[in-house]
């Protein structure tokens, strides 16, 4: 059914001339809850991270959209939502670390 492999599509990332190497988006991995059923259905997602006590971070950035949306916590500590998923979202969560 269709091209459902990475190694089927073909693509590159279409920014303007001059963007900075650092704002351009590598592809990421599409995650779902199959438990997650039905229309308007929510999901949740954790992702534990272990740093190390002694480590000196000096910047931690997360770049996040969602369809349909998303609130993001680090920590507990509520950092941004959106609900627009053609809009990809970059937070500074250093202090949060």
């Amino acid at each position: 059914m269709g091209l459902l492999k990475p190694e089927n599509w073909s693509a590159r990332w279409i920014t303007t001339p001059g963007t900075p190497e650092e704002a351009k988006i590598p592809w990421g991995d599409w995650i779902w809850n199959e438990n997650a059923k039905g229309n308007n259905a929510t999901a949740y997602f954790r992702l534990p991270l272990t740093i190390d006590a002694n480590a000196k971070i000096d910047s931690a950035t997360i770049k996040i959209t969602a369809d349909n949306g998303f609130i993001l916590f680090i920590n507990g500590q509520k950092r941004g939502e959106d609900n627009n998923f053609n809009v990809v979202n970059t937070f500074n969560v250093t202090d949060l670390l």
